[in-house]
This record gives C-alpha cells, structure tokens and sequence, in this order.
C-alpha cells in the first residue's frame, strides 16, 4: 500500500518521556497485558525487607501453637454468607507457595479495603493441622497491609538527610502521612562540612509507613531506613 513513498517524508513519532516503572507497576502492566506476571513476582519486592518480619514461608507452615506471621501477594479471592455475615476466602501466594486463608466476618469487614487482588497481605494467626484436606489450616486472628504492618513493628524510620533538604519540604513530605497516635518515631541525621547532628521528631511527627511516603523521601531527601 505505502510502496510508492519515500520513508524520509515521514518523521518519526516521538515517545512520551516518563518516569521508569517501580517494579510493582511494571509486574501490574504485565499481567494485565499478558494475564500473568513475565519478569518476576511481586513478593519479591517486599522479601527483603520481610524476612524481618515473616520468619515463616508459605512452603513450609506447620502447626503450632503459637501465633506466626505470613505474607503473600492475594493473587484471588471469593465471598460466601454465613450465618455470622460474610466471610472470604483469600488464595496468597509469595512466590514459594499459594495457600487459601478463611477471612471471618469481623476481621474481613474490618480491613476488606485492604482484600483486593494484586495487594501484599499479612496474616497474623495459628496454624494448625486440617483433618479434612490432610493439610494444615490457618486461623487468623489479625490482617495487615505492608503500611500498617511496618507501622506497628518498625521502632523508628530513619533518614539521612543531604544539607539541601530545608524543613519546609521535610514538613511537606511527611505531613500527609502523619498520625501522632499509632504512627511510627521519626529520626534525623543532618550532616554537614562544619557539624553532625542527630535529632529525633515529636509525636506530632509519627507517620504511616505507606510505600508513597517511602518513594518520596528515598527521592527528595536521602537515606531512608525502617529499622525493626
């Protein structure tokens, strides 16, 4: 069809200049394009900074009597009514294993923001052995997404800050994200040619460990570290 024109009377298109994708959005992009993720997995992600936390893969539960914590990317899930209202069964996956996790009434209308495919979830609960499948069977009694799991177990979030940061767009950074009652402690390193300082923020400060905060400041001010 185009055999008669010359290539050079067409220019060629230009390409949209953006930012690169975090891992977590590009594994997204793939699925939804190709229906499965191509270049890795989302857990992978957060396992370094799980293996903290999550001393427990999904490969190698066993029963207990102690309470554990788990975690997966939930890669499914279906609802069914109960006579105690609805509940959800919640297939997670960390890239070792996929189990399916009951989510009761109480604790799924608590947090069933946080039920949705795609999203890293944290099972706090006992694991014990199910006399039906042969298997074992996990009772949860609490549910974290990744911001409020590191809030609650992260004792301070620390930042190294580079002397062109002003507190102004510190304050700016943090303050949407803060929450004097439940948030994590804030500590500062300034360093500077004539001095070094070391200064930790009041309550009014504590802030939500939510991965946009993290982002943020690990691009506008330096060094960023949740320390467990």
């Amino acid at each position: 069809l185009f055999a008669g024109l010359d290539n050079h009377e067409y220019a060629q298109p230009g390409l949209i200049d953006t930012p690169r994708w975090r891992e977590k959005d590009q594994l997204l992009q793939e699925k939804t394009a190709l229906g499965f993720y191509f270049s890795g997995h989302p857990f992978d992600a957060y396992a370094q900074e799980l293996k903290t936390l999550v001393k427990t893969r999904l490969d190698s539960l066993q029963p207990g009597p102690q309470p554990v914590l788990l975690a997966g990317i939930i890669v499914s899930m279906r609802t069914q009514m109960t006579r105690r209202g609805k509940m959800a069964f919640v297939s997670l996956d960390d890239g070792l294993a996929t189990v399916e996790v009951p989510v009761f009434n109480e604790v799924f209308e608590r947090h069933r923001d946080w039920l949705k495919e795609d999203q890293l979830l944290l099972v706090e609960g006992k694991i014990s052995k199910d006399d039906y499948s042969g298997g074992v069977r996990i009772n949860v009694d609490k549910l974290f997404d990744i911001a409020s799991a590191r809030t609650k177990y992260a004792k301070v979030l620390q930042l190294t800050l580079r002397d062109s940061v002003t507190v102004t767009q510190l304050q700016a950074l943090l303050r949407p994200y803060c929450d004097g009652e439940s948030g994590c402690p804030v500590r500062l390193y300034y360093s500077l040619p004539q001095a070094q300082a070391e200064l930790e923020l009041g309550a009014a400060w504590r802030v939500m460990l939510h991965d946009d905060l993290l982002a943020a400041l690990q691009a506008g001010s330096g060094k960023v570290v949740v320390c467990y």
